[in-house]
């Protein structure tokens, strides 16, 4: 601002507005990038003025001197050199890339830089790739399923929740909305319809509950034949709740129209990957809000066969017969350096451990705002039930939870209330009041099945 009130009093006072055409930095970036080249400077001397002004002379620059003047120049010059490099790339047919917003997408006519963010097909080919190599799917679904159980290993270290388990009340299943679990606040608990689940959430100490979950049997036409699909996931908005309500909606429909695209010859695991891949990023491509995100833990169970896809950071562990936990999603944040590259290879940063220095997961449904920064494309993992075996049991939880807990502790509380021979819904209950008591701050859904 002290700047343009200098030029605009220079240009005045001299009655010629060149100097407002001519930018300041892109005039002293210029004499910069001069004074390196001919190596000489002006000096002033301390004595004798005469009637034009200071006596001035001129001193030959040093090495040293010159490669300081050379890069200051480049510095002030690079919005300059940006705008040029734009105009010869422009000129040879390459465009901008377009910007997501609510309606569809559309090309804005501002470049920030000609190595922005990607362009918009290079962002869409790696959101909607497909793959239809078995062994590579089964290689990247065995790599997932390892880092899943190494975060469990290192969050084992949490100690924050175990102090909460010893002496913890359970909720009286007749008391409902009246009963414990009312002293975290607007909580309440229940029992899903389609697939018996237990149920529990809260809002906690968050101004608003944004969180949802969805439960469905869906019934899914492969080759000819209609396959019993067993659907249940959570969704955990942030910045606002409408992308979870439309994922909680919308979901299914996405799911069904992809599992049958990708199966037309029969149910195949390089199907149901791919099916899982593109439905939650068609799921977020249609959502035409710029309210925010949303993170997705979803299960499949087909058969024996248990798929989990997750975006973000809720996360989903079986509890076996015996009280082993097994942990299947990995929560998927910035800071970790395989989410740090994906991010940058989209155009976008990881600052003080967050995407852009705002969004606190790696990968979201929704979040336009960030133009793809924000990958909805899920991590898969597939877990497959021992045949004739008792039943396990499946837990998908938002990070409320995991904030203050790590995956066996919570498996083990959910287990030993188990086989007390508490409900579901009155289990998930008693998590959700537990984690609360130990300092979480989000909000806090439980879902607990039985596989």
């Amino acid at each position: 601002m002290l700047s343009n009130i200098y030029l605009s009093q220079r240009a005045l006072k001299a009655n010629s507005f060149r100097t407002l055409v001519v930018p300041q930095p892109y005039r002293e970036g210029a004499g910069n990038i001069r004074r390196a080249w001919h190596g000489t400077a002006m000096r002033v001397y301390k004595g004798m003025q005469c009637v034009d002004g200071p006596k001035e002379s001129r001193r030959s620059l040093t090495l040293g001197e010159r490669i300081k003047h050379l890069a200051a120049g480049l510095l002030l010059l690079v919005p300059l050199i940006n705008t040029l490099a734009l105009l010869i790339l422009r000129k040879a047919g390459v465009q901008r890339a377009p910007v997501y917003v609510p309606g569809g997408f559309v090309s804005r006519q501002w470049v920030p830089a000609p190595y922005a963010a990607p362009m918009l097909w290079a962002i869409d080919n790696r959101e909607y790739r497909v793959e239809t190599d078995p062994a590579v799917v089964r290689s990247k679904i065995e790599k997932e399923t390892r880092e899943a159980r190494m975060q469990q290993e290192e969050q084992n270290r949490i100690e924050l929740f175990s102090k909460q388990i010893e002496g913890l009340k359970s909720v009286q299943a007749d008391k409902g909305i009246k009963g414990e679990i009312a002293q975290v606040r607007n909580a309440h608990f229940l029992k899903t319809d389609a697939l018996e689940a237990g149920l529990a959430d809260a809002q906690g100490m968050r101004t608003s509950m944004e969180d949802t979950y969805h439960t469905a049997k869906v019934k899914v036409k492969v080759d000819g034949n209609l396959l019993e699909v067993k659907v249940s996931a959570i969704f955990d908005g942030h910045g606002g709740k409408g992308m979870a309500e439309f994922a909680k909606d919308n979901f299914v429909k996405h799911l069904k129209k992809r599992l049958e695209e990708f199966n037309r010859n029969g149910l195949q695991d390089v199907g149901v990957w791919n099916a899982l891949k593109v439905a939650l990023v068609d799921l977020s491509r249609n959502y035409k809000s710029n309210e925010g995100g949303a993170t997705a833990n979803v299960c499949l169970q087909i058969g024996r066969k248990v798929w989990m896809a997750n975006v973000g950071d809720s996360r989903a562990i079986l509890i076996k017969p015996e009280g082993t936990v097994v942990q299947l999603t990995e929560d998927q944040k910035p800071h970790l350096e395989k989410y740090a590259r994906g991010i940058e290879k989209r155009g976008h940063l990881v600052l003080g451990g967050r995407l852009d220095g705002d969004l606190g997961v790696a990968r979201a449904l929704g979040d336009h705002d960030f133009i793809g920064g924000a990958s909805a494309r899920p991590k898969i993992t597939l877990y497959e039930l021992p045949e004739d075996s008792q039943p396990c049991y499946l837990l998908q939880a938002c990070d409320g939870i995991w904030d203050v807990a790590s995956s066996d502790q919570v498996g083990g509380l959910a287990h030993r209330l188990i086989k007390k021979g508490r409900s579901l819904p009155v289990v998930a209950a008693d998590i959700v009041k537990a984690a609360f008591q130990a300092g979480s701050t989000d909000n806090m859904t439980v879902m607990l099945r039985k596989l």
